[in-house]
């Protein structure tokens, strides 16, 4: 992550400005200035009853003595308790203020189901030493509303509350306090008073990445995405190990469409000695790589099975390692294990590693397995409350199951899965709608492509919750390369697949009309890097469909004559075998579509674009009368044969 938006670390309210009339600004050992943890003062004693004595009076002789010796050791009882009395308070508070660092040592290094719950014992352990401590309280509170949003815990939730109820009523002026306080409000469908009672906070001039964290969470549930995205980013940037914040950052990023950045996020979290027990986030990783179509982590679809669950095995044997040592740790310290812990994954984790399993599945075209760890992550997710990352798991549920239904055929299920997906479990979630498209696309459903596409628009073309209209609406279409992108692959589909030759032309047109076509359209958008190879391609395959093999040949060579090295990019390969076809030039056709296939698969792209190349292997061998071959290489394409 970068540091553009840095923040300063764990700054307290009262550190940037502090309440009238009070002086609780936390010290370096999270004390409170003004008071001492170290000292405490001795009981009052009159000694003024000695100052003045006759000497005479019971200091002379025997009894005077035993008097005076008597005097002296009440006197030294009295004084030795005190003493004895500040030295223990003194040991109580550093007691307290060590499990305290402990608590947020362990988050960091850790990050895992169990430590939650070893986290939660040290707190409440400080707790019962300094009760009602501003710190430890709002460190709790902000332990179990973290652990809510994260895991769905219904309990976690309920003892927030508690520990909000001591903080609210002790008014700690601490960040953690009113972060906490925010996520509990938005796990209430609050987001409204979550998002003003922040901005209240930052208008007196507060700084606090947790502030940031919660202040963005609530921007992007009140639509806000590309602002509430940044500042989830901003607190997470400030607490880089922070597996909570991190999840949350990664699925902002996801949202967006910005998948590599997720993808980093979650790599973030898996570096160092703890990273074999972050399975539930090495899962996310692997998940966003999948979603990428070809893995930045050069991990391709077809090995993201092994990978995982070799990782999975690791996991649990070091689980095992932690639970022994935790349990003798405790002992040598006279203390009982922690109650409660759940040394493994938590339901959500489970879900998490069950759907990255399920997804790599689906890209390898096995819909029977991925069928069946969709539904084992549906049933762990079910089994939580639907918190914010338990919706925003549960829609990726979706979007499998979705996509599993449009490949084996079921559009009518297909339909539902996708729309939840984009707007039920996660609203305004145009990256699953644009992802619902594509599948459309891929599978060659072409009704369904223009619904799901209408889907995104509705997604994507709004700002504060509420659509864009007029002016702003056009603009925003305008300036939309995806849509276009989109729109000229379902009539170029459509044109294919019709047999009317007007019909044909008539697609054609749409794309490629000088003035209003979408092929215009797109290049007078906000291309990214690669528009032009991916457009160009579109143009020479329309070219081909509507008959015209002779322009899109010269088409091509006028392009790739100023950027031949652009032929060694498996797109661009799949586009000259296409047009190998159409000029009959069969051995050409069949070396470029070759050559396309395992670029293709060297670069971790799914089985579904392989199909895609049977399909016009397919096609070759059915122009040249090869029948037997033809009929061998369409079976691979649909899914029927092994290769």
């Amino acid at each position: 992550m970068t540091d553009q938006n840095e923040v300063e670390a764990e700054p307290t309210l009262d550190e940037e400005n502090p309440a009238e009339g009070t002086s609780e600004t936390p010290t370096e050992t999270g004390t409170e200035q003004g008071s001492s943890p170290t000292t405490m003062s001795t009981p009052e004693v009159d000694y003024s009853q000695y100052d003045e004595a006759d000497p005479d009076d019971g200091f002379s002789g025997g009894a005077g003595l035993a008097k005076m010796l008597m005097t002296l050791a009440v006197l030294g009882l009295v004084l030795g308790g005190g003493v004895y009395l500040a030295y223990s308070k003194k040991m109580k508070s550093e007691q307290a203020i060590e499990l305290m660092t402990e608590s947020v040592e362990r988050l960091s290094k850790d990050g895992t189901y169990p430590a939650v719950s070893i986290v939660r014992d040290s707190l409440s352990r400080a707790l019962e030493v300094v009760p009602d401590h501003p710190i430890a309280v709002s460190k709790l509170a902000l332990l179990e509303a973290h652990s809510y949003m994260h895991n769905g815990e219904a309990e976690a939730k309920s003892r927030a509350e508690t520990q909000l109820a001591i903080a609210e009523s002790g008014n700690f002026e601490k960040a953690e306090r009113f972060a906490a306080r925010a996520l509990i409000d938005i796990a209430n469908d609050q987001q409204d008073k979550a998002y003003n009672d922040i901005k209240a906070i930052f208008d007196r001039g507060a700084k606090s990445s947790d502030l940031f964290f919660a202040f963005g969470i609530a921007q992007v549930l009140k639509g806000e995405l590309g602002a509430g995205t940044e500042q989830i980013k901003k607190g997470a940037e400030s607490q880089t190990n922070n597996v909570w914040m991190a999840t949350v950052a990664a699925d902002a990023e996801y949202r967006h469409g910005r998948v590599i950045g997720a993808y980093k996020i979650m790599d973030q979290v898996l570096r160092g000695s703890s990273a074999r027990l972050r399975l539930r986030y090495a899962a996310q990783k692997m998940y966003y790589g999948l979603m990428f179509g070809r893995n930045p982590g050069k991990l391709p679809y077809f090995e993201v099975n092994n990978r995982l669950s070799r990782s999975e095995k690791i996991f649990k044997k070091d689980m095992e390692t932690a639970k022994f040592a935790h349990g003798q740790a405790r002992s040598e310290e006279g203390l009982s294990e922690v109650p409660g812990i759940v040394w493994g994954l938590s339901p959500v984790g489970t879900a998490v590693v069950a759907l990255t399993h399920g997804e790599a599945y689906y890209r390898a075209g096995d819909l029977e397995n991925a069928s069946k760890k969709a539904k084992e992550a549906e049933v762990n997710l079910k089994k939580v409350d639907p918190s914010y990352t338990v919706r925003a798991e549960l829609a990726k549920v979706h979007l499998l199951k979705g996509r599993v239904a449009l490949a084996g055929g079921d559009i009518a299920t297909a339909d539902k899965l996708l729309r939840s997906a984009s707007s039920k479990t996660a609203g305004h979630h145009s990256y699953h709608a644009g992802v619902a498209v594509d599948a459309a696309i891929q599978h060659r459903q072409w009704d369904l492509a223009d619904q799901m596409l209408l889907l995104y628009e509705k997604a994507s073309y709004q700002k504060g919750g509420k659509k864009l209209t007029g002016k702003k609406l056009k603009e925003a279409k305008a300036d939309d390369y995806d849509r276009f992108l989109r729109k000229m692959k379902i009539a170029l589909g459509r044109g294919e697949d019709a047999k009317d030759n007007k019909a044909k032309q008539r697609y054609g047109a749409e794309i490629l009309d000088e003035k209003e076509g979408l092929l215009e359209q797109a290049l007078s958008s906000n291309t990214p890097g690669n528009a032009r190879r991916v457009l160009n391609t579109l143009k020479g395959n329309t070219m081909i469909m509507m008959g015209k093999a002779k322009e899109a040949k010269s088409h091509y060579e006028s392009w790739l004559g100023n950027e031949p090295k652009l032929m060694a990019t498996p797109v661009v390969a799949e586009a000259l075998g296409r047009l190998g076809i159409a000029m009959k030039s069969w051995g050409e056709a069949e070396a470029a579509l070759g050559k396309a296939a395992n670029l293709y698969k060297g670069k971790g792209y799914d089985v579904y674009t392989e199909r895609r190349i049977y399909r016009n292997v397919a096609q070759l061998y059915r122009a040249r009368g090869k029948r037997a071959e033809a009929k061998r290489y369409q079976a691979l394409a649909d899914g029927k044969a092994a290769k």
